[in-house]
C-alpha cells in the first residue's frame, strides 16, 4: 500500500473517531465557533488528501494551465481556512507565498498563449448603470 493511501485511511480514521462528539456538540450547541472552524480545516484537509489521492488513481494526461490553477486554487482554500482557524503556523505562510508565486508565474508564462476565444468572453467594459 502507498504511503499516501496510508495517511488517507489514517485521517479518515482520525475525522471517524471525532465524529461522535463533533455531532453532539452541534445538535446540543455546544460547540464553539472556532472550534467548528478547526474541524473545517481538518475536513478540507481531508478532502484535499481524498481529491490528490483519487487523481493519482486516474490515468495522467497532460497538465494544462486550468488544472494548475485549480490545484493551486484548492490548496489556498485550504490554506484560507486553516488560517481562520488559526492553526496556519509562519512556515505555511510562506509556502502560501510560495504558491501565490509560483501561480503568478505560470500564469504570467502562459497567459498569453490562452486561446483569444477565452478573451473574447469576458467584456471589456462593465455595463452602465441605468441613469434616475
Amino acid at each position: 500500500m502507498k504511503r499516501q493511501t496510508t495517511d488517507l485511511v489514517r485521517a479518515l480514521a482520525a475525522v471517524n473517531k471525532h465524529m461522535p462528539r463533533i455531532s453532539t456538540e452541534l445538535l446540543t450547541e455546544a460547540m464553539a465557533a472556532e472550534k467548528q472552524r478547526e474541524f473545517a480545516g481538518l475536513l478540507v484537509g481531508l478532502a484535499s488528501l481524498l481529491t490528490r489521492h483519487a487523481e493519482e488513481q486516474e490515468p495522467k494526461d497532460l497538465i494544462t494551465l486550468a488544472d494548475r490553477v485549480r490545484d493551486t486554487g484548492r490548496e489556498l482554500l485550504q490554506a484560507a481556512v486553516q488560517l481562520e482557524a488559526g492553526t496556519l503556523g509562519g512556515g505555511d505562510l510562506k509556502e502560501v507565498s510560495g504558491l501565490l508565486r509560483a501561480l503568478a508565474e505560470v500564469l504570467e508564462l502562459y497567459g498569453d498563449k490562452l486561446p483569444t476565444a477565452l478573451a473574447a468572453t469576458v467584456p471589456s467594459d462593465p455595463p452602465e448603470s441605468p441613469g434616475p
